[in-house]
């Protein structure tokens, strides 16, 4: 019900914005992502409660390969169902570090993406639920996107104030799309200190 909940929010915050063709591409794109992600956690969920175990987290750095890949149009590996839920998961992370960004330098005319993000927020709740979020194993890209993400969404939420509603709730939702990457390196910097 929250992911159907999520993806009617993307639908409604996105179709009603498209303008021209560049808008159409990156709503369909999004709305795409946002409902394969959604099928993918769905069939994840059913698995975990039914006693059956995830395969092995993939990296920021897999998922970085594979669209590398994909933009060269020569995908290298086979790309399964669960590299395609890590992988799938981590680009939108760094979108949304990208989209913070943007929103910081240049925040004229842009809105709180909440709608292209509803999708992978629940995810990341559902994950966190289920006790599905990866610890350990995490790299620079992890670093990059999750860091990015996270000083960038305190930083809005401090230039914004707490008078702006939205950018609160945008700020809280883009930490929480960075908490995955994050603890992956957090786990990681403890496990090397300890060895």
């Amino acid at each position: 019900m929250a992911l159907g909940g999520a993806l009617s929010f993307a639908w409604a915050g996105t179709v009603p914005v498209i303008y021209d063709a560049r808008l159409l591409v990156a709503a369909i794109g999004n709305l795409a992502g946002q409902a394969i992600l959604a099928a993918l956690m769905m069939r994840r969920a059913a698995g975990i409660l039914a006693g059956v175990a995830p395969p092995p987290a993939r990296t920021g750095a897999d998922a970085t390969e594979t669209v590398l890949a994909l933009l060269r149009l020569r995908p290298g590996r086979r790309i399964t169902e669960a590299s395609l839920f890590d992988d799938l998961s981590f680009v939108f992370v760094w979108t949304a570090a990208v989209m913070q960004l943007l929103l910081l330098f240049d925040p004229r005319y842009r809105d709180f993406p909440l709608p292209v993000f509803a999708v992978p927020l629940v995810c990341v709740i559902a994950r966190a639920l289920l006790a599905d979020l990866p610890r350990g194993g995490g790299g620079r890209e992890e670093l990059w996107a999750g860091a990015t993400l996270a000083i960038a969404a305190v930083a809005g939420a401090i230039i914004e104030g707490p008078a702006n509603h939205a950018s609160l709730a945008w700020s809280i939702a883009a930490l929480m799309l960075a908490a995955p990457p994050l603890l992956r390196i957090g786990r990681r910097a403890r496990v090397g200190a300890t060895a």
